[in-house]
């Protein structure tokens, strides 16, 4: 039986509100797209636009006037409207996390249940090691 679905961040929140959809999206689109890639990315500290519609913006470290240096922005533009949400370093990296883990169990569905790939594992948590390090310090 071929499985249609994978795991999606829809299965785990019912969202509300546009920020938390815009969350929902963010994440989505980050696992379906290169996902350690990505975390290359933010563990250099550059922000990254996933496709046309989604990506997120990291603080300019030396504008000192920017309220929100201690936040991540994910936004997403739907057709000309676009939502934002700021969330802090640490809730970033708790739904990185979420995503790692989901990101590595899409690959075994997709590769007919064969076991987690330990290099995928271990960069994974390279990059979330270093990005801990750059952002919670």
């Amino acid at each position: 039986m071929a499985v249609y679905s994978i795991l999606k961040f829809e299965d785990f929140f019912q969202p509300q509100k546009d920020e938390e959809y815009t969350i929902i999206t963010f994440f989505d689109n980050m696992i379906r797209r290169d996902f350690l890639y990505i975390l290359r990315l933010m563990a250099d500290g550059k922000g990254c636009m996933l496709c046309d519609s989604v990506g997120y913006d990291l603080p300019d470290e030396d504008d000192e006037e920017n309220e929100l240096k201690d936040c991540i922005e994910v936004w997403e533009d739907c057709g000309g409207d676009i939502n934002s949400c700021c969330l802090s370093y640490t809730q970033f990296i708790e739904l990185l996390e979420i995503a790692g883990r989901i990101w590595l169990n899409n690959n075994m569905i997709k590769n007919n249940c064969r076991a987690i790939n330990k290099f995928d594992e271990e960069t994974i948590n390279l990059f979330l090691n270093s990005i801990k390090k750059r952002y919670l310090g």
